[in-house]
């Protein structure tokens, strides 16, 4: 907590918090994808498209609220979205009804994708200029949570709730991250000294660059299909034990890691200091 401003260290926490419950809210699907099948005896073309949903939600979200952001401000946006995924959540998976739960999971998906733009946001101005351990820490507690979330479903259905009692339990808690997140200050965020706006115009013209726009999309292009890739991969999984398969499947959930990371690295130019 050292590297972070004293009025600011609350705002992160609830940032780090809200990040290890997104990484669980996007596993838990996964995890109770035999359960969706099973026992609402769904085809697997509609549980595809059920699942496409979220993120076709997210990736829609990612842009539209980019553009919000700067009108509305990053605390109306991370409440919306939290707000979205709280409705999406509560009712997900309550009916055998394919498109009511593709809408749901839309909503979960593009409430997702505004709380993600926030809190990247968010984190760039907390940080000090040049570093990016707290953004590094933000994407750990990501990680944490998308391993938490398979175990937290098996818990659950160990104690005799059943599996949709996971995605209530997500709602009740994206609720009261969402009502701490409307009591906490925002306003410094938005304030740019005059060293940050020099960074800003130095960094605006590099990505500006032809060869940077087209390699971020190439990028976002790629994570979008390898998303959709895994959604099939995931569902061929419960019906098929081919180990070949198996290792298919892991090997895009890494190279989906990957593609991730160097998105980070090309939007982190932002963090790169004038020389």
């Amino acid at each position: 907590m050292r590297y972070i401003e004293k009025e600011f260290r609350f705002l992160f926490l609830a940032m780090l918090v809200n990040f290890v419950l997104f990484g669980v809210s996007l596993t838990i699907i996964g995890a109770t994808l035999p359960k969706i099948i099973g026992d609402f005896n769904w085809s697997y073309t509609a549980t595809g498209t059920v699942l496409s949903a979220g993120s076709i939600g997210y990736f829609a979200s990612s842009i539209i609220s980019g553009i919000l952001l700067q009108r509305l401000g990053p605390k109306l946006v991370i409440v919306i979205g939290l707000a979205f995924q709280f409705a999406g959540l509560l009712f997900f998976a309550s009916r055998p009804i394919v498109l009511l739960n593709l809408l749901l999971n839309f909503l979960i998906g593009f409430g997702q994708g505004g709380t993600e733009v926030v809190v990247n946001f968010s984190v760039v101005r907390i940080e000090r200029n040049g570093q990016s351990r707290l953004m590094n820490l933000m994407h750990t507690a990501f990680s944490i949570g998308a391993v938490v979330g398979p175990y937290a479903v098996i818990a659950l259905i160990n104690t005799g709730l059943g599996w949709q009692a996971i995605y209530r339990l997500m709602a009740l808690l994206s609720l009261l991250i969402a009502v701490v997140f409307s009591l906490l200050p925002f306003s410094r965020l938005r304030e740019e000294g005059k060293e940050q706006k020099a960074i800003k115009a130095r960094v605006t013209d590099l990505l500006l660059h032809p060869l940077i726009i087209l390699s971020s999309d190439t990028v976002h292009i790629c994570w979008f299909g390898i998303r959709c890739l895994k959604l099939d991969l995931r569902i061929l999984r419960e019906s098929l034990s081919d180990v070949r398969l198996l290792r298919s499947f892991y090997g895009f959930r890494l190279l989906d890691r990957v593609i991730v990371r160097k998105t980070f690295d090309i939007h982190g130019l932002s963090r790169v200091s004038p020389s």
